[in-house]
């Protein structure tokens, strides 16, 4: 009797199912933005940010046509803004626009943005101080290659600063992004950040501020080819400093259908991305492991 009754029920459940379409309000275009101001460039992308249901753009960078741009340092405007073609690193065949006027430390930067059909878009950030800091490093395994480092640094005391580790080779011309994984378990790191595979440790000084500390971390796998690597210690804006860690916890839920969502931290009133500065010291050294 059972299974007739469960025969009988799959009927009923399958044989009355239709499809039903449901039109969902579009939500009106917005200005996108990926904006990184440092005391070396200025990169602004902008782009169209995508329906979630739009199958047309889904996955396309979609460059907005006749756009005005105002980049203020603290109360004068930047002039002369230069659109620029990319075709290589994390931003790959997009226009960006950048400067031949160099960001400054302890500079407040105003962006405006409009275009047609989409609302104007502001957003502020800064440049904060860079940190000046020592290096102490040694051969921790010559079967891998790998070293240790410590970075010391005097933490200024008059506010909450934020900063991150990166590991740089230099015998790569990519100036966007560092090339070596750094691994740390130091106790002040909040997040490492695997989403970009570059592994930088970030943190803030909120349990040691005003104090002078150091943190060390490793590097593995150092190529022989490579004759010079430099370790640079970035002090990151507040907004920045939010989306990289807001990144980073949106990476952990990825792929796992229960996880809480996470909703990417930004600071651009009126449209969608993030809008950061940050400043950076950096020492240079001699690869141990090169062979010439």
């Amino acid at each position: 009797m059972n299974k007739y009754i469960i025969v009988a029920l799959t009927i009923i459940f399958y044989g009355c199912s239709s499809d039903i379409e449901v039109d969902l309000p579009k939500p009106k275009n917005k200005i996108s933005v990926a904006g990184f101001l440092n005391t070396d460039s200025v990169f602004l992308h902008f782009s169209q940010n995508t329906f979630i249901l739009n199958q047309d753009n889904w996955g396309n960078v979609v460059d907005i046509q006749n756009i005005s741009i105002s980049l203020k340092e603290d109360e004068n405007e930047i002039p002369n803004l230069e659109r620029k073609f990319l075709n290589r690193g994390i931003f790959r065949s997009v226009y960006y626009y950048t400067s031949y006027k160099k960001p400054e430390e302890g500079k407040t930067y105003t962006l405006t943005v409009s275009a047609p059909g989409y609302p104007t878009i502001n957003s502020k950030t800064y440049i904060p101080f860079s940190v000046p800091f020592t290096l102490e490093s040694r051969v921790s395994n010559p079967n891998t290659n790998s070293m240790e480092f410590i970075v010391t640094f005097n933490d200024p005391a008059d506010k909450v600063n934020y900063y991150m580790v990166e590991f740089w080779d230099l015998s790569q011309i990519d100036d966007l992004y560092p090339l070596n994984r750094v691994n740390c378990n130091d106790p002040l790191v909040e997040e490492t950040l695997s989403t970009t595979s570059w592994g930088q440790p970030i943190f803030s000084d909120k349990s040691i501020n005003g104090k002078t500390y150091s943190i060390r971390f490793f590097v593995n796998n150092l190529s022989i080819f490579t004759q010079k690597y430099k370790v640079r210690f970035v002090s990151l804006s507040e907004d920045l400093y939010k989306y990289f860690l807001s990144m980073e916890q949106w990476s952990k839920t990825y792929y796992d259908g229960f996880g809480e969502p996470v909703i990417l931290y930004q600071n651009i009133m009126n449209g969608v991305g993030i809008f950061g500065g940050y400043s950076y010291k950096e020492i240079e050294f001699q690869n141990p492991f090169y062979v010439e």
